[in-house]
């Protein structure tokens, strides 16, 4: 891809590892990956985004750092205004009506697995291949009428077909590398902490 792919994390500590944006960069060969704290100030994250000039912004969305995102969601636009802004974990998946109401400046929410759906999206926004209604697990805003649009969930991966994202990993003397078994979660909680 031509134009910059961006992965921000706002991990609770230093310490801490995100995986989710691991196994995105791994999906989508020349993404890059920004991990910062929910510690760092505000302006200094959208400096930090803004160097880096990305054409799509994918923003990892968690229960410990869905304040500092949403804070962040309304800078962005005056720094980055032609940046493509899609959300996607577990803060953003299940009221997504309302999250892309209170936050217009949002492209869109990727919904289940995002291996395959976010390199769709990035083929998509770099491009211009394809349309979104295309484009499983995904809501984004209909042009015209302003209603969200919800395409059907995309199909659980296979697991020997999903990137293994251990094989690139830097930069972790001092830090916590998370190593997990599943995906997903069988439950159906009205919230998550983990």
């Amino acid at each position: 891809m031509d134009q910059k792919i961006l992965w921000l994390a706002v991990n609770a500590k230093y310490s801490h590892t995100s995986l989710a944006v691991r196994y995105l960069r791994e999906a989508v060969p020349g993404s890059d990956i920004l991990e910062l704290t929910i510690n760092h100030q505000l302006l200094a994250m959208l400096s930090e985004i803004y160097e880096q000039h990305p054409k799509v912004l994918g923003i990892a969305c968690y229960i410990w750092n869905i304040g500092l995102v949403q804070q962040l969601l309304e800078l962005l636009p005056a720094a980055l205004p032609d940046t493509v802004i899609i959300c996607g974990g577990p803060e953003v998946s299940y009221e997504v009506e309302t999250f892309l109401a209170e936050h217009p400046q949002v492209t869109g929410v990727m919904i289940g697995e995002g291996e395959r759906t976010f390199k769709q999206l990035c083929k998509y926004y770099v491009n211009r291949a394809g349309s979104l209604e295309e484009i499983r697990g995904i809501a984004f805003r209909d042009q015209d009428s302003g209603k969200t649009i919800f395409t059907p969930v995309q199909e659980p991966m296979n697991m020997s077909d999903i990137p293994f994202c251990y094989d690139h990993i830097e930069n972790f003397e001092n830090r916590i590398i998370y190593y997990e078994s599943s995906r997903g979660c069988p439950f159906n909680c009205s919230y998550c902490l983990s």
